[in-house]
């Protein structure tokens, strides 16, 4: 049986890959191509200080979850990159493309399980940033935040088995599905 750990990791990355999914899915969706100039201070300064020099880099900006995000989109050493910030420059999002084989083999076992066969597979590595805060008192509070204010994770209380705040109320170590359980 996984440890609370392992089972609290699990939870905050398969929450990581759904806010990232949600991001994902606002991808072109009324995005403004922009010049490096007309952007503000702060996320020229975040753009500059990761983007490499002598690159072509092309600047979009859109509104997502109530904010103004900018993007920075570039190629390097044959990957495209992408990087997200909000308006006082700081950074959401990072991802890169990879070629298939140098994905994880964790992560080509699990989509294997569930690709077309033959079909080629592209493979992108995201980045997200989550603040974790906690406060201590009678019980044990800790959240995952995304900057923009949305929670990954919420955790009350430290006993090892609290399912009392468990949103489903299954037992989330093992869900009964023991074809995706190892997929945790």
């Amino acid at each position: 049986m996984p440890s609370r750990a392992l089972v609290s990791l699990s939870v905050t990355l398969l929450a990581a890959l759904a806010m990232g999914a949600t991001w994902l899915d606002d991808a072109d969706d009324g995005e403004t191509s922009l010049a490096l100039e007309s952007l503000p201070a702060a996320v020229r300064a975040a753009f500059e200080r990761t983007v490499p020099n002598g690159v072509a880099v092309t600047y979009s900006s859109e509104h997502e979850h109530d904010g103004l995000v900018f993007e920075a989109e570039w190629q390097h050493d044959g990957q495209t990159h992408e990087l997200e910030v909000d308006a006082q420059g700081v950074l959401l999002e990072s991802s890169e493309s990879l070629d298939a084989a140098s994905a994880p083999a964790a992560v080509l076992r699990s989509v294997g399980r569930h690709a077309a066969a033959g079909r080629a597979l592209h493979v992108e590595r995201h980045t997200f940033v989550l603040y974790e805060v906690s406060q201590d008192d009678a019980e044990s509070h800790e959240w995952l935040v995304s900057p923009d204010g949305r929670f990954a994770e919420l955790e009350y209380g430290s006993a090892p088995d609290d399912d009392e705040h468990d949103e489903d109320g299954d037992d989330d170590e093992h869900d009964g599905d023991d074809e995706h359980d190892d997929d945790r």
